[in-house]
């Protein structure tokens, strides 16, 4: 038979049930449009995605294309990189609870998008890790002093939502950065291809970070 109202099984469109699972959905993003501070450092956390996903194909392109090894380098560079993540790790944990966090923080993204953008040029094996290195520590560092800094902004009825916005954020820039790394690095250079994905990063924190 016809329903009693216009919505299915007798519930109206506008039941408050379905309103509020909008409302919870879209509580993180009206969180963002309001806060800049917010919006500031869940902008840097995802961009440690950027690079990241850069860096996904852009290990295998700097060791077959920059330096003419083979799949063995890669491997290497890519431990630089881990090797810079626990280091980034050890300094976050130290710096913890100090009022310079935001200052490491924004160090942090800076150092790990200047050595990114940087590393085309290299044409040595050691040289290339050791810039990886660096891009390892800014990412790791990025992400915990961003997220601690974000626990200590956030209303607690919001983090949730806010965090489930994040990993949203951070898996689209993932796929992002390495889009655009293998797309540069085909119509133009490997070179230029990190220079604009690592100088994006570093316009992208200028724009967001408040003045």
């Amino acid at each position: 038979r016809a329903p009693d109202s216009p919505g299915f099984n007798g519930r109206h469109a506008d039941d408050p049930d379905r309103l509020s699972v909008v409302i919870e959905l879209t509580a993180g993003l009206r969180l963002l449009g309001r806060d800049r501070q917010v919006r500031t450092l869940t902008g840097a956390i995802a961009m440690t995605s950027w690079i990241a996903g850069a860096l996904d194909v852009g290990a295998a392109t700097i060791a077959i294309d920059v330096l003419r090894r083979d799949n063995a380098a890669a491997s290497v560079l890519l431990t630089g990189y881990g090797a810079g993540g626990l280091i980034g790790s050890a300094a976050s944990l130290a710096l913890v609870g100090r009022r310079r966090l935001a200052r490491a923080l924004a160090a942090a993204a800076i150092v790990m998008c200047t050595t990114f953008a940087v590393l085309g040029w290299t044409e040595h094996l050691a040289t290339a890790t050791l810039l990886l290195v660096f891009v390892g520590a800014g990412v790791t560092l990025t992400s915990v002093a961003g997220r601690t800094m974000l626990q200590g902004l956030t209303p607690d009825d919001t983090l949730a939502r806010l965090f489930g916005v994040l990993e949203a954020l951070k898996a689209l820039g993932l796929a992002l950065g390495g889009l655009a790394l293998s797309l540069l690095a085909i119509r133009t250079s490997v070179a230029t291809a990190f220079a604009v994905v690592g100088g994006a990063g570093i316009v992208g924190l200028a724009l967001m970070w408040p003045r």
